[in-house]
């Protein structure tokens, strides 16, 4: 995990442990087994399809995080499916919890998440998601 990543890891767990806290944490493993998993899969594997821009920004995104973790070395076709793949799994993660919770979500992440940040806009399918996107700034060392 990036140095970022475990800062905001940490952060995220510190505002989970105070008082009056209205963040909920979801288990990934349990999301993945539901129907509402399977269907927004299936929506961006589609959405994939049909829009030529969306899977050009997962594409690239997923490109340069495996750029940063491969230290150099080549990146095979397979490995950057399995990133994009990936990053479908995650949005129909965050789409699946607003399924069920019946309420908005809010993804926050230290990083700008172009290709998210472009969907929930309606950037590729000219509808507005009731998603969020929060950006954390954390603090340079």
């Amino acid at each position: 995990m990036p140095k970022k990543g475990r800062q905001f890891r940490d952060y995220c767990s510190q505002v989970l442990n105070q008082p009056g806290n209205r963040m909920e944490v979801f288990n990934w493993d349990a999301i993945y087994q539901t129907p509402q998993f399977t269907e927004a899969i299936s929506e961006f594997q589609q959405l994939a399809i049909k829009s030529k821009e969306f899977y050009s920004d997962v594409s690239q995104q997923s490109r340069r995080v495996l750029q940063r973790e491969a230290n150099g070395k080549p990146i095979s076709d397979e490995s950057l499916a399995i990133a994009v793949n990936y990053l479908f799994e995650e949005f129909a993660a965050i789409v699946a919890i607003g399924k069920i919770s019946f309420s908005p979500v809010d993804y926050a992440h230290y990083s700008d998440w172009i290709p998210y940040q472009r969907y929930i806009n309606g950037d590729y399918d000219g509808v507005a998601k009731e998603l969020g996107f929060i950006k954390y700034d954390l603090p340079a060392d």
